[in-house]
């Protein structure tokens, strides 16, 4: 770590994560000047490994309360800005020096940063495929994002709130410090890599953490919405279906969950409900992809091959090298006798990905 006054600290907590805790930590040092630790309960050797590293460590119960346990960690930082960073995630050098050049600037806010969810996951609405020899992908497809404040200046009215799903958000509002989303950092999170075991259990946990926190802050849409979003990536779709429902009772104009409404009803075998949740859904919001991309789904399914192109057009406008998409655009030109339109979509797939043999396939079928 550098040997300067402080510019930049990390603050981390952690729990039992021997495994990956010695690479983040070799990845982090290179541009924060302080890594600030918090530790829940661990049984194995991440407390050690973090001594090593040069980490500030406080050790501390785990009280039900992801936010408490942040706030813990923010304590021990002594730098002017705060880097919020968790030990399954990675970021490039490049990013890096970038996360770096923004608290040189020292800009009175805080930003928003993008995350890259590495995932098996397909099928999720928000799935993107990673380009061919993607370095960061490694043995994922791709990815889904999710976004997060987590660079602002060390602040002591600046906290975190909830006890899952936690943000420094109300805070940041309160003091009136303004929020900038950055789209040129980019965080790599590989959550998926731990044991079946390990995800369920903190599934659980998500679910315990989220009905309470629906009960702490009853009036709060989002809090139903995320424990609505734990319950379906738990597979627990009409629960999911309740609380999604319950978030629109207290924000109607929610092109998001109306998405999600309509990608459960589909699942459930409720086509026609999920055809108008994302009507709604792209009314509200016109360029949500995965809306229109469940859609086309939705009338591929049900053979509406002219609806399942226009749907896919709009999708396609939004991504125009989405993979998905442009395989679909092409399947459903075939299902409509437009061979040469079709060829033309897989020959822009064979430009993304030449060693792509079902596209190569397609295209032999077109020229029959």
């Amino acid at each position: 770590m550098n040997n300067v006054a402080p510019l930049l600290s990390v603050a981390m907590i952690v729990r039992d994560e021997e495994q990956v805790l010695p690479e983040c930590l070799e990845n982090l040092k290179s541009f924060v000047d302080e890594i600030c630790i918090v530790d829940t309960g661990s049984v194995d050797e991440t407390i050690s490994i973090a001594k090593s590293a040069g980490a500030k460590i406080r050790c501390i119960p785990w009280q039900d309360d992801f936010s408490y346990a942040r706030n813990e960690s923010l304590k021990l930082c002594t730098g002017k800005w705060i880097f919020i960073f968790d030990a399954d995630e990675r970021l490039s050098s490049e990013d890096g020096i970038k996360l770096r050049q923004l608290a040189e600037k020292n800009i009175f806010c805080a930003y928003r940063l993008w995350t890259r969810n590495y995932t098996q996951r397909t099928d999720r609405s928000d799935f993107q495929y990673a380009p061919k020899n993607d370095v960061w992908a490694k043995e994922f497809p791709g990815w889904f994002p999710s976004a997060k404040i987590r660079l602002f200046p060390n602040l002591p009215e600046i906290k975190f709130e909830g006890p899952v799903h936690e943000t420094v958000l109300n805070s940041l509002q309160q003091a009136s410090i303004p929020i900038i989303d950055n789209e040129e950092i980019i965080i790599h999170h590989y959550g998926e890599r731990k044991s079946k075991e390990k995800i369920f259990e903190k599934q659980k946990m998500y679910l315990h953490l989220g009905k309470k926190k629906t009960l702490q802050q009853p009036d709060n849409p989002h809090s139903y919405a995320e424990l609505a979003s734990q319950y379906a990536e738990m597979g627990h779709f009409p629960d999911a279906l309740e609380y999604y429902r319950k978030a629109l009772e207290k924000e109607t104009n929610h092109p998001e969950w109306w998405a999600e409404i309509g990608s459960l009803l589909f699942i459930l075998g409720h086509k026609k409900e999920a055809e108008q949740s994302f009507q709604i859904a792209v009314k509200l919001n016109p360029n949500y992809f995965p809306a229109w991309r469940n859609l086309s789904l939705l009338y591929i399914e049900t053979t509406r091959w002219d609806d399942a192109l226009s749907a896919l057009k709009q999708a396609n406008r939004i991504r125009p090298d989405d993979c998905e998409i442009l395989e679909a655009m092409g399947i459903v030109l075939l299902e409509l006798g437009e061979k040469e339109k079709a060829r033309e979509y897989f020959y822009h797939l064979l430009k993304i990905n030449p060693d792509n043999q079902k596209i190569q396939n397609y295209i032999k079928s077109t020229q029959i």
